[in-house]
């Protein structure tokens, strides 16, 4: 499962790039109004329990950088098509999305309205299906924090008396977790080249204590 801090942060790096991308290269946040940027997520918005926490990273991220911001996401029951047609008509100054890049919907829509930024989070813009010009993507570097992290773990556990051993737990095994895994075991080799790495998964997305039971049991037995 990602960090915290990790979904946090890439929400706040799309109100970071919105603004960027509203406001132009050279301009100053106080010349004029505060960038407007709507931000679409799926289906479901933010429920009570967010697993990907976005919504609170993007708030703080309003508060931090003053961008007007509002979070928005069709019903079961909307077209997407239909949804993001309807926001790019009301003057925002960038439209920022997360979890939508896969559907091709969203390139036909963006180039509805050329004059309007789109922004993907979390994927480059080479996968999305005919990205037009006004269509980006940004990737935060999540393995890079991941290969840090185990590599820290790796020279702590170094420290202990007896054979270094270090763990990472993920949620689901799908490439958008495992890409953290592989950064945290490229890490801790990198640190401790004979240390053991134990990964495992919870097979669940929501709850953190199938994830702790997991880190515990390494501890346990070895």
């Amino acid at each position: 499962m990602r960090s915290r801090r990790t979904r946090l942060g890439l929400a706040a790096a799309g109100i970071a790039v919105a603004a960027a991308c509203a406001t132009g290269p050279g301009t100053m946040a106080a010349a004029g109004p505060e960038p407007r940027v709507a931000v679409v997520l799926d289906v479901g918005g933010c429920p009570e329990t967010d697993t990907l926490e976005l919504c609170e990273g993007i708030r703080r991220a309003m508060r931090r950088t003053g961008v007007q911001a509002r979070i928005v996401s069709p019903t079961f029951r909307e077209s997407l098509a239909d949804f993001l047609a309807l926001i790019a008509r009301q003057d925002y100054d960038a439209v920022v999305l997360f979890g939508l890049y896969y559907d091709p919907q969203v390139s036909a829509v963006a180039r509805r309205y050329p004059n309007v930024p789109f922004i993907v989070m979390d994927a480059p813009r080479a996968e999305v299906p005919s990205a037009p010009p006004n269509l980006g993507g940004e990737v935060l570097e999540a393995r890079e924090a991941a290969y840090l992290a185990g590599w820290l773990a790796a020279k702590l556990e170094q420290r202990r008396p007896g054979p270094d051993v270090v763990g990472a737990v993920g949620g689901v095994k799908v490439p958008g977790v495992t890409t953290f895994i592989d950064g945290y075991v490229a890490g801790a080799r990198r640190a401790a080249p004979r240390v053991e790495v134990l990964v495992d998964y919870s097979d669940d997305w929501v709850d953190r204590r199938k994830c702790a039971a997991l880190a515990v049991v390494p501890t346990a037995t070895t």
